[in-house]
This record gives C-alpha cells, sequence and structure tokens, in this order.
C-alpha cells in the first residue's frame, strides 16, 4: 500500500500558507498539470479556491520505494 509522507519542510510551508494535508493530497491524486523534473521529482499543479481568490498549487514529489514523499 502506498503511504504519503511529508518532509519537515513541506509541513513547514504548509503552516506558512495555511495550506491543509487534504489540499495537498488532492493536488498530487487530481492535478489539472503535472510536469517531471529533470532529478525525477514530479509536480503537481491544482488550481484552488480560498479567502474569494484562486491560488494555484504546486506540489513537488517524489517516490521513495512504495511511498510518495512530499517535498514542499
Amino acid at each position: 500500500m502506498m503511504r504519503i509522507l511529508f518532509s519537515e519542510h513541506a509541513r513547514y510551508q504548509m503552516e506558512e500558507r495555511t495550506i491543509s494535508e487534504d489540499a495537498v493530497i488532492c493536488a498530487m491524486k487530481n492535478p489539472d498539470r503535472t510536469a517531471l523534473q529533470t532529478d525525477g521529482r514530479l509536480r503537481s499543479f491544482k488550481l484552488i479556491a480560498g479567502s474569494g481568490k484562486k491560488y494555484l498549487l504546486v506540489v513537488v514529489s517524489r517516490k521513495e520505494y512504495q511511498d510518495t514523499v512530499i517535498v514542499t
């Protein structure tokens, strides 16, 4: 079973920007667009609404064995 793990950096950035785990997981599982970085990490882009505005949420993740690690 694939687990989704969060790096300390990702948790810090989420707290600073008031972004929930659910929003990050949603962006990763149902992105509007994805891009593979040269280092093998995956960028997932999702347009989200909050506080009467729209924001582009960018989630960078990497595979580690059977797990996915949210980097930032």
